[in-house]
């Protein structure tokens, strides 16, 4: 046990103090749908609601938040704004979230019935 301990690296408290900050803003689940969605690629705001399901004031809110954070980007295509995932490490923490069990419940009566 020790030794897995060693062999992990340990995360600096700068990386620690951003990746929080991240989370905070992705704490929501509008804004995890619509990253979801920018992982496809570049959306309009008014692709983006029509995907999410929501209107146009809403969706234009968490855009706005997720921008100031850093989290999505935008370039201008004539009058439109296209919306795209800002980096690498927002993609790996919705593969996270994806690859989580959030039934701890299932887990255990998975394990026990192996046995």
């Amino acid at each position: 046990m020790e030794k897995e301990m060693d062999s992990k690296q340990k995360l600096e408290a700068q990386f620690l103090e951003q990746a929080a900050k991240v989370l905070k803003v992705l704490g929501h689940p509008i804004r995890i749908q619509i990253i979801e969605f920018l992982e496809t690629g570049e959306h309009t705001v008014g692709e983006i609601q029509n995907e999410i399901d929501q209107i146009q004031a809403v969706t234009s809110q968490h855009l706005r938040l997720m921008l100031r954070k850093n989290i999505v980007k935008y370039r201008r295509e004539g009058t439109s704004l296209r919306y795209s995932i800002n980096s690498e490490f927002i993609t790996n923490i919705l593969h996270c979230i994806r690859n989580c069990d959030l039934n701890p419940a299932s887990k255990n009566k998975k394990s026990s019935s192996a046995i």
